[in-house]
């Protein structure tokens, strides 16, 4: 769906799944293979991950983040429905409704780098603020572990 709608709204679009070695003329380039994304999230100006759309229930928002790129996300948040409430909230991410709606949000925010800016920033402090979370629930548990 992506590559279809992203040359319909005049966009030469390509995935990666179907790109030629020798073929670089795309300006969207849609990541169809699993495991890859954290690579290229630092080259993007906007990133969107289409399982948000989806039942399938969302992606991590910190690879992109990490990189002070705002993230567009759909509806479908549940696997990570607390982070990305609390991304929203603090600005650092935005939902789309439906696929309707990701166009325009996204031509919004490719057209506005004082935005894109501003979005990418808060969601990179999200990550610092939140890193170390694994060492902080290690020692709360530590009293209850002890002698185990």
């Amino acid at each position: 769906m992506g590559c279809y709608l992203a040359k319909d709204l005049g966009f030469r679009a390509v995935r990666k799944s179907e790109l030629p070695a020798e073929d670089h003329e795309q300006n969207v380039f849609i990541r169809n293979t699993l495991g890859e994304l954290g690579q290229v999230y630092g080259l993007a100006d906007v990133a969107f991950a289409g399982g948000s759309l989806t039942p399938i229930g969302g992606h991590n928002l910190l690879e992109p983040s990490s990189f002070g790129i705002p993230f567009l996300l759909g509806p479908h948040i549940h696997n990570f429905a607390t982070m990305c409430r609390l991304m929203i909230k603090g600005g650092g991410c935005k939902m789309v409704t439906d696929e309707s709606e990701l166009p325009h949000v996204m031509l919004e925010l490719l057209g506005n780098e004082s935005e894109r800016e501003k979005i990418g920033k808060r969601a990179q402090e999200f990550v610092a603020q939140n890193q170390g979370a694994l060492d902080r629930v290690r020692e709360i548990l530590k009293p209850y572990l002890q002698g185990q």
